[in-house]
């Protein structure tokens, strides 16, 4: 119920993720009492005196120190028009990683022309919302798929797919929020139909590599690009995966692949 204090148990090591998860369901500056360890690798006795010597105190504080209801952020989210930075490509870039909007790689700058020129000839209400981004919790429109389009080299034509990518994440059935987890796994796409031979996907030698198409290359790299940066599942963030993988640096250019029936029985 709205004005009743409440905490939320975790992990020590997970708390960033607590408060990202809960700010995406509503929760901003979400109580927080942390376990110390990680309860898998703990006896109940261990748990328990843990609990006792530790946490108790952090749920005691959380429950009775005073709400702060209705405090705007410090640092509210851009709106989708405001100029977010200028300046030359390599300092747009490299404020574009200090804030965590890319992959740690260049990207094209989304400006507003390009954005509205990638959306130009489709149709599409730039401001349509498709869904509710999880576990961000921000509202996922055409235009926002169009940033991170723009910025991760995409063409228009690719729109379809993206489009219906986005339809994928944001179903709850999917659970794309559940992707951070200590054992979550990464999202790949797998293209079939005419669409992949029409718009050059590589369906043939090297499917399973990146740099022998860019439709490919283009479209892996936006899943990316958007599960981290609107989605708000960058390693920093939601993400608490054990290790990650030594392959990361090429996975996201990986992530699409084509299949087709021609040529084969």
């Amino acid at each position: 119920c709205a004005g009743v204090p409440s905490v939320s148990l975790v992990c020590e090591g997970f708390e960033r993720q607590a408060l990202a998860t809960g700010r995406g369901l509503g929760f901003d500056a979400m109580r927080l009492a942390a376990l110390r360890g990680h309860v898998d690798a703990q006896s109940a006795d261990e748990m328990l005196d843990g609990l006792r010597r530790f946490t108790f105190d952090e749920i005691v504080n959380g429950l009775t120190s005073p709400l702060q209801v209705g405090i705007e952020t410090a640092n509210p989210e851009p709106a989708s028009l405001d100029v977010v930075v200028t300046g030359s490509i390599d300092e747009i870039n490299e404020a574009f990683g200090r804030q965590g909007w890319s992959d740690g790689l260049p990207v094209v700058p989304p400006t507003q022309a390009r954005v509205q020129a990638f959306l130009a000839a489709s149709g599409h209400d730039p401001w349509r919302v498709l869904a509710t981004a999880r576990p961000s919790g921000r509202d996922v429109t055409v235009w926002s798929v169009a940033v991170n389009a723009v910025m991760s080299g995409c063409l228009p034509e690719h729109l379809p797919i993206l489009l219906a990518l986005t339809d994928v994440l944001t179903d709850p059935n999917y659970g794309v929020e559940h992707s951070g987890n200590t054992t979550g796994a990464d999202a790949l796409i797998i293209l079939n139909g005419a669409i992949g031979a029409e718009l050059g996907f590589n369906h043939g030698p090297g499917a399973l590599r990146d740099g022998v198409s860019t439709a490919n290359t283009r479209i892996g790299r936006w899943l990316d690009s958007f599960c981290e940066t609107y989605l708000d599942s960058p390693p920093t963030n939601t993400t608490r995966r054990r290790l990650g993988t030594a392959l990361a640096w090429f996975w996201p250019r990986t992530r699409m692949h084509c299949e087709t029936s021609v040529g084969h029985p």
